[in-house]
Formats: structure tokens, C-alpha cells, sequence
């Protein structure tokens, strides 16, 4: 049985236009920051798409990355706080 704060999730994730994979990706980055390998484990999808995912989160402002010190270019992924994402969606609510 869903608790209350699930269904409110769910119902901003239908408002704001969410996959459920997208939304399962945004609560991994909740836990902890990661990087595409690790997400690609913790999700069990392709890189591919899980680009994909992360792409649209990132342009919806719901992720954001940070370079990581290394040989190659490597990006940390983490979740914005809730806060910024109840700016967002009080500015949407308001168009």
C-alpha cells in the first residue's frame, strides 16, 4: 500500500511529465551522487538510455552534474533539492 507522500510524487511525476524510469533515476540520485556506470548498474537499462534519461532531466532541471577530477571527462549526477524543484514547479503552475 502507497503512503501519501508517493501519491503526491506521482501525481507532480504525471503533471511534470515523467517517465517512470526518469523518476526511478531521479530517487537513485536521492540516495547518493553517481556516475553513469554506477547508474547503469543500480538501473539495469543501456547506456543509451539512460543517457536519454538523464538528458531530459538535466533540460528539466530535476539533475545536475558537477566534472569529476580523472584522465577523461567524467560527470557526478546528483538530484536538486527538493526546493528547487518546488520552485519549479510553482513557476509552472503560474504560466
Amino acid at each position: 500500500m502507497k503512503n501519501k507522500t508517493e501519491n503526491i510524487l506521482e501525481e507532480l511525476v504525471r503533471y511534470l511529465d515523467l517517465a517512470p524510469k526518469e523518476l526511478k533515476l531521479y530517487k537513485s540520485l536521492l540516495k547518493r551522487p553517481m556516475t553513469i556506470k554506477q547508474l547503469e548498474k543500480s538501473m539495469t537499462v543501456s547506456e543509451r538510455m539512460l543517457r536519454t534519461y538523464i538528458d531530459d532531466l538535466l533540460t528539466k532541471r530535476f539533475i545536475k552534474r558537477k566534472i569529476i577530477a580523472s584522465n577523461r571527462l567524467k560527470y557526478m549526477y546528483y538530484a536538486s533539492p527538493a526546493t528547487d524543484i518546488l520552485r519549479l514547479i510553482k513557476t509552472r503552475l503560474r504560466i
